[in-house]
């Protein structure tokens, strides 16, 4: 169980998919969390012995660095024990001298990266920042340098969102990653939706049939990889991720019986003889 700090509604990118614009509500939310109920909801979490971990979430909270190390200096405070800290990134303001501080003052993990794709002119053309590539890149070779330094055991979760037009590319993606890091064997396999500006470049029915046959994943897994497939998926048979049922989203919800049909989602014809229908979510609606 986590539970998420959405600390700021600033982001130094704008993410050609991205729905953070869409969502008004959450930006007022945001300005009243750290006004009134800070400090009241921290004290109530650490009432909460089954939480494992707080991710400091969206949309860019390093734009907010005070911020984030004043939820730390909080937590601290309050003894909250065996709960992880989490930060998710664009890695942008993630340079050696930040990821040191908050690695060795403030204790913080795990960090979670939406580095949305290995090459420069695609990765610009989503993010909309010209020149954001070459120091993200930067950050990340001087940081895949420091963990083979550091003592503590720090997890690095990369996060691209793959698009209708980028969903060809996951190979070249893992390829990229293999050749240029060490220490990044974590990946979060996300895919736009079709909600909110996502719409425009979310899969269709038959790019979720040509991954039906698309076996990209098991060299990864055997080079020590570890993938997982979220909330934001593929269904099993894209992939063949009923291989690795473990590294998804829908059965950790199946075993923990927690499974609840959703409304944005349908079998299509080709699920009609799944043997995974159960565990599986379906599709999104297009």
């Amino acid at each position: 169980m986590f539970y998420v700090f959405r600390i700021t509604n600033k982001c130094n990118y704008n993410c050609i998919f991205c729905n953070v614009y869409e969502e008004i509500e959450i930006n007022k939310r945001i300005k009243h969390f750290f006004t009134n109920n800070f400090l009241k909801l921290l004290t109530n979490i650490k009432k909460q012995k089954l939480l494992e971990w707080i991710s400091i979430s969206w949309w860019e909270p390093l734009l907010e660095l005070k911020k984030v190390i004043q939820l730390t200096k909080l937590l601290n405070s309050l003894n909250i024990k065996n709960i992880e800290l989490e930060v998710q990134t664009n890695w942008y303001f993630l340079n050696k001298q930040t990821f040191e501080m908050l690695v060795k003052k403030y204790n913080i993990k795990k960090f979670f990266i939406s580095f949305h794709h290995h090459e420069k002119t695609t990765y610009e053309r989503i993010t909309q920042i010209k020149w954001s590539y070459e120091k993200i890149l930067l950050n990340l070779k001087e940081i895949d340098k420091l963990l083979n330094n550091l003592d503590k055991d720090i997890e690095i979760t990369l996060a691209p969102v793959f698009t209708k037009q980028t969903y060809k590319d996951i190979p070249n993606y893992f390829k990229f990653i293999y050749n240029n890091f060490k220490n990044f064997k974590k990946i979060n396999l996300s895919f736009c939706m079709p909600i909110w500006r996502w719409k425009n470049f979310s899969l269709n029915l038959s790019d979720y049939l040509s991954l039906k046959e698309k076996n990209w994943l098991e060299e990864w897994f055997n080079k020590g990889f570890q993938i997982y497939n979220p909330y934001a998926w593929l269904p099993l048979c894209s992939l063949q991720w009923y291989r690795y049922l473990e590294y998804t989203h829908d059965y950790q919800i199946f075993i923990s019986k927690k499974k609840k049909k959703d409304p944005q989602k349908y079998y299509p014809f080709f699920c009609k003889n799944c043997k995974f229908k159960k565990i599986c979510s379906w599709i999104w609606k297009l």
